[in-house]
């Protein structure tokens, strides 16, 4: 993780011993450590901090070098050259114990294995903090221009962009036991994952890349915007992934709050700050939907569904009787706030639970929210009424309806029912399944 001390022409010609330390501008931990580390003057001279991604005639000459300054910062000084655990154990010898970093650094000092043992730990930390922070290695091929070698926000979206869909995908394929996939979905989503995987190391490795891919973007001439909504809407419509291309479609709106951000704020003093909401207004609108961007392509799930003509329309769910005979549907609008119809049951279903289980739950909720509804308010319109915001699914909002005579204590069952109607309106049948008879726990509560 280290070299040893190599000679070097970097000493002043007066005979001092200026020192200089090469290290990465870009990551946060780096730049904090070497502003912190306090060196005794007398010995290191005047300390220049070096960023190794500035365009400066010492940073090309270290990148020639044989150095790897991703695995280690580089120090000079005295007429010597140290690397990565050596300039750590370097400098932790002249450091001045002021503070509780060059505390450690001094106690480090006192020996060379432990700054080796130390620094594999600090070098995976700040590839770690590279990585959340959108970052990407050094380019030690050469010091770009000043002008290319511009890093904004959003070159590191692009990057971020790509690694969280990775991530997600990744973890729906972990997910595989617990929920499997159907095999055109598995091929699809692995598929997803290995393409956005294999993009970001990439661009990790190349910072140029992603600063070039941002840049296309952001000319925005008709051929990338072309390009730009063929390949994203490719990935949201691969084969039915609903949730995935929820996600892909979100985190395609990274590189457009780049754009955003950097045109607010080359501009801001022109326009005022008013477009400084801009990115925070993308953001809402394409969270709130549930991942969507507009035109909500392809519909939420859910919302769609396939429907023969030919056969009769049928109306299925579960219906509360009372002692009397008397049936009302149970509104899934009792399930608030997570009330999309059949979510529940398919929970309880993938626990191996019997529907027998899941309709003694159906029965406690009910009985739980009844006096909400004896307030003549469903569960979702507690506090606001009828001004609240509707249920995930289109239903009744007939509270009153359930209060007197379904009471919970004047129901003997809940059973599955399903109707079936023409096309016209007119009622065929119906079918009816053994329910679940709740009294017995009722009267062994009263």
């Amino acid at each position: 993780m280290g070299r040893e001390a190599v000679p070097h022409s970097g000493a002043r010609r007066d005979g001092g011993a200026d020192m200089k330390i090469y290290y990465d501008g870009d990551c946060t931990y780096c730049s904090h450590f070497v502003k912190l580390v306090r060196l005794r003057k007398a010995v290191a001279g005047d300390v220049q901090l070096i960023s190794l991604r500035d365009d400066n005639p010492d940073v090309a000459r270290i990148l020639r070098s044989d150095f790897n300054v991703n695995s280690g910062f580089v120090v000079e000084h005295d007429g010597k050259t140290f690397h990565g655990a050596g300039a750590l154990h370097y400098l932790s010898t002249l450091t001045e114990p002021r503070n509780i970093l060059s505390r450690l650094l001094s106690w480090i000092g006192a020996s060379e294995k432990a700054a080796r043992l130390l620094y594999p730990v600090m070098v995976i930390g700040r590839y770690l903090l590279l990585i959340l922070q959108g970052g990407a290695l050094i380019d030690r091929k050469g010091v770009p221009s000043r002008k290319d070698m511009k890093e904004g926000i959003g070159s590191r979206l692009v990057r971020l962009g790509l690694l969280l869909l990775a991530i997600v995908s990744g973890v729906r394929l972990g997910l595989g036991t617990a929920f499997p996939l159907p095999t055109e979905y598995l091929i699809s989503v692995s598929a997803l994952a290995a393409l956005a995987l294999t993009t970001w190391i990439v661009l990790f490795l190349r910072a140029s890349y992603a600063r070039a891919i941002y840049a296309r973007i952001r000319s925005a001439n008709w051929q990338v915007v072309v390009l730009y909504v063929c390949s994203w809407l490719l990935v949201v419509n691969a084969f039915d992934m609903i949730a995935i291309r929820r996600v892909a479609g979100f985190l395609a709106v990274f590189p457009l709050l780049g754009i955003a951000v950097d045109l607010y704020r080359n501009n801001r003093a022109q326009v005022g700050r008013v477009p400084a909401a801009v990115p925070f207004a993308i953001l809402v609108f394409a969270f709130f939907p549930g991942l969507y961007l507009a035109p909500f392509y392809g519909g939420i799930a859910g919302w769609t569904l396939t429907i023969d003509r030919a056969q009769p329309v049928s109306v299925g769910g579960y219906k509360l009787v009372n002692e009397a005979g008397e049936e009302i549907w149970y509104n899934h609008a009792f399930f608030q706030p997570i009330s999309q119809n059949g979510r529940f049951l398919r929970a309880f279903r993938a626990a191996e639970l019997s529907d027998q289980n899941f309709m003694q739950f159906m029965f406690e909720n009910y009985a739980h929210i009844y006096p909400t509804l004896e307030g003549g308010r469903m569960p979702h319109e507690w506090a606001l009424g009828r001004f609240a915001y509707p249920s995930h699914n289109l239903s009744d909002s007939n509270a009153r309806d359930y209060v007197g005579r379904f009471a919970p204590n004047r129901i003997v069952e809940i059973r599955v029912v399903t109707e079936y109607y023409s096309r016209d309106g007119k009622f065929l049948r119906v079918e009816k399944s053994e329910g679940y008879h709740p009294k017995a726990l009722i009267d062994r509560q009263l």
